[in-house]
């Protein structure tokens, strides 16, 4: 999150490729790394506007019942961490392990918003579709991360915080990521390091009611 800079979509456009192209910037910097695999690999620009793919009903209602018995678990727990943090103006999220939303849960008054950034059921946040952002590339890297506004790839992106942690099943296989992810401008690092705490906490009472 430190690495992050506060600046505007056009910049934006322009730091990011300054950065892939800087020598060595993608072996010491994991952000950097994201950034190059997503110009590099696959062939995207900070600039493009395109919204989320969103798969149709049929294909989600699939993906849904393919999650079936997690998704089942998890719903608990998405509710409990939607009432510590929607109030705040953030929305929750459950993904497969291929990054397409299946759940969430958000405010009535912040749904709207939510849903023009992409940020709902069906939604494909792999970092192949949508650039670096929380969801997908927690998934790439199988790790918890927070991806704060200029750290997303797309300038489209930049206005979003992400907060979000892998979820394994009892043999260790991926096959979830969890997000909490907030709109408002104000969100102050400070606030989004609270908002991790509480997705890897979740996150880890849902691996543990799955092995149960």
């Amino acid at each position: 999150m430190g690495e992050a800079r506060r600046h505007g979509p056009n910049r934006h456009a322009d730091h990011v490729p300054e950065q892939v192209g800087t020598a060595g910037a993608a072996a010491h910097s994991w952000l950097v790394a994201s950034w190059t695999r997503c110009q590099k690999l696959h062939g995207m620009s900070p600039e493009s506007k395109s919204n989320p793919e969103l798969l149709d009903q049929h294909h989600l209602a699939k993906a849904r019942e393919e999650a079936g018995h997690s998704l089942n678990v998890a719903d608990p727990t998405l509710d409990r961490l939607f009432r510590a943090v929607g109030a705040s103006g953030c929305c929750v999220l459950l993904t497969n392990a291929e990054g397409i939303v299946l759940a969430g849960r958000s405010g009535a008054g912040d749904e709207r918003h939510f849903r023009q950034c992409g940020l709902r059921a069906g939604a494909d946040w792999s970092e192949a579709a949508e650039g670096t952002n929380g969801i997908g590339t927690c998934l790439t890297e199988q790790r918890a991360l927070t991806i704060y506004q200029t750290e997303h790839f797309r300038s489209c992106n930049i206005e979003l915080s992400c907060v979000d942690a892998p979820i394994f099943d009892d043999r260790g296989h991926l096959i979830a990521a969890l997000d909490v992810s907030t709109c408002r401008a104000d969100a102050t690092p400070c606030a989004v390091t609270l908002l991790a705490l509480a997705v890897e906490e979740s996150a880890a009472r849902i691996e543990g009611d799955l092995f149960r």
